[in-house]
């Protein structure tokens, strides 16, 4: 083995580590939302990211819990032609989301489809 060897391997091996970890620990928490008490949000707003023929779009969506608001994020996709619309028809729209009880700034929403399109969200966008 010579020295870059002796380098790059661990490095790769580490942030191999990481990503397995980080996808267990959503897969995991994601499990346990299930049992988490549900509670209506609203769609509050939503942003267009442009990414060829498909693009992405951003939600944000707030819930109060133990009279505080909290906020959360999501993404659907879709084509180009029919983001704004998506958009525009979401806003406003109230959903429910399930909360962490120990943390409640942690959310999921309950729905895995809007409008046909699968709800992404990723492990950094419901948990520290």
């Amino acid at each position: 083995m010579n020295l870059a060897d002796a380098i790059f391997l661990p490095i790769v091996w580490f942030v191999l580590s990481f990503m397995i970890f980080r996808d267990l620990r959503f897969t995991f928490k994601k499990r346990a939302s299930e049992k988490w008490p549900t509670i209506e949000a609203v769609i509050e707003a939503g942003e267009v990211g442009l990414r060829g023929l498909l693009c992405r779009v951003h939600f944000t969506y707030s819930y109060q819990v133990y009279g505080q608001r909290r906020t959360g994020r999501f993404s659907l996709l879709t084509n180009s032609k029919s983001a704004e619309a998506l958009k525009q028809t979401l806003i406003g729209k109230k959903t429910s989301v399930k909360y962490d009880t120990r943390d409640p700034d942690i959310s999921l929403l309950s729905e895995r489809q809007f409008m046909g399109r699968r709800v992404m969200q990723g492990p950094s966008w419901t948990y520290r």
